[in-house]
């Protein structure tokens, strides 16, 4: 495509067909799940709520437990 128009910009040519565009963008990026909505803070309780004795986090030698 580009040897046949040599000014053409890059992101102008199609280097997929139609059905390879299709597999691509319909079959392989099928996005029909449920996805986590879950936030940070709300993860952090859930891990606090699970083990308040479990290891959080740690910085020069000095551990600090979820609790």
């Amino acid at each position: 495509a580009l040897e046949d128009h040599p000014a053409s910009s890059l992101s102008a040519v199609d280097v997929l067909d139609e059905a390879q565009h299709d597999q691509l963008v319909v079959e392989w990026n099928d996005t029909a799940v449920d996805a986590d909505v879950s936030t940070l803070p709300g993860l952090f309780a859930v891990q606090v709520e699970r083990d308040r004795d479990a290891v959080a986090v740690v910085f020069e030698g000095v551990s600090l437990t979820y609790g």
